[in-house]
């Protein structure tokens, strides 16, 4: 069993803000050290400071890359068929409390990381998320994942294309 640190930094749209249900950044790829691992914890922070309090962002992680959510910076309107050809993983959610966790540096603002009750829509810690990531087995390797961003609340505004920086811990 392993462990590994991994670093996403997915495009965004600078100097415009996003609103709810917005797409935040299209399927983006990462590497895994081994064709399935585990979340065990997740976190974000943002380089440019344009998050405001109670921010949250649903991301997707996927399988596949044959089509995105929709378009960046627009509503998220795929198709049903097409969300389920992209073999969906599980989602859960990155939320800013500017009280809890962003006093510490200046400069930057984070987010914390929740599974996500789609009962009560309550966030319950990232220990309890479960999410097992498995590579795209279309490319050989089959250590390729996706993760897709979707505005939850709020209307966040970057500075840079390259200002979120979302890290996963994983178990392999």
């Amino acid at each position: 069993m392993g462990y590994a640190s991994i670093e996403i930094v997915p495009v965004l749209t600078e100097d415009s803000a996003y609103a709810a249900g917005d797409v935040l950044f299209e399927n983006t790829s990462f590497e895994l050290p081994a064709k399935n691992c585990k979340i065990l914890s997740l976190f974000a922070y943002d380089k440019g400071a344009g998050l405001t309090d109670g921010d949250t962002f649903d991301l997707f992680f996927l399988r596949d890359n044959v089509a995105n959510l929709g378009t960046r910076h627009q509503g998220a309107d795929i198709a049903e068929a097409d969300f389920k050809s992209n073999r969906p993983l599980g989602m859960c959610r990155l939320i800013h409390e500017e009280s809890e966790i962003s006093n510490e540096i200046d400069n930057l603002e984070f987010m914390q990381g929740a599974a996500v009750n789609l009962v009560s829509l309550t966030a319950r810690p990232v220990s309890e998320l479960g999410l097992v990531l498995q590579g795209d087995t279309s490319t050989g390797v089959g250590n390729t994942c996706y993760v897709s961003g979707v505005i939850n609340t709020g209307t966040p505004t970057f500075a840079a294309v390259d200002d979120l920086v979302i890290v996963l811990g994983i178990e392999y």
